[in-house]
């Protein structure tokens, strides 16, 4: 039974995840009307990021946060003048379309870059709480994850 409650905890943290991807998404296209495909290489940048930090200096990956996020910002404004700035001075309908074309092609190319620099295999971050378990108090008594 822990199995299951294990699978359904990493179904929701996953799915909230996925849910904050598509929040920012819809939240791009919601606004400015441009189609960002490459949100997730985006993402995955970040994720390099806390990994480098983590691996580098041992810095904790929540705590590696304070230095991704305003990287990640000053990064998103660079590729907003250098590659989106122009299209959004478009009409509706050809901006979806450059835009599109651009988040694929800046997604292609951060994908290729990962899959050279790294393998396509995960990367672990074993933080020093990674092993830690926790104890929830059920009816019957206490079951442990």
């Amino acid at each position: 039974m822990t199995i299951v409650l294990q699978q359904l905890v990493l179904g929701v943290l996953i799915g909230g995840l996925y849910g904050l991807a598509a929040a920012g998404l819809s939240l791009i296209f919601g606004v400015m009307k441009v189609l960002n495909v490459a949100h997730g290489e985006l993402i995955m940048l970040g994720g390099y990021g806390a990994f480098w930090l983590f691996a580098l200096s041992g810095l904790d990956p929540f705590a590696a946060l304070v230095v991704v996020i305003p990287v990640a910002l000053v990064g998103g404004a660079i590729l907003y003048w250098g590659l989106f700035g122009w299209v959004v001075r478009y009409h509706e309908e050809t901006r979806i379309k450059n835009s599109l074309l651009i988040g694929f092609g800046l997604g292609l190319a951060l994908h290729a870059a990962a899959g050279l620099e790294y393998s396509h295999g995960p990367l672990i971050l074993a933080a020093s709480y990674s092993v830690e378990r926790f104890d929830f108090p059920l009816r019957g008594g206490i079951r442990r994850l």
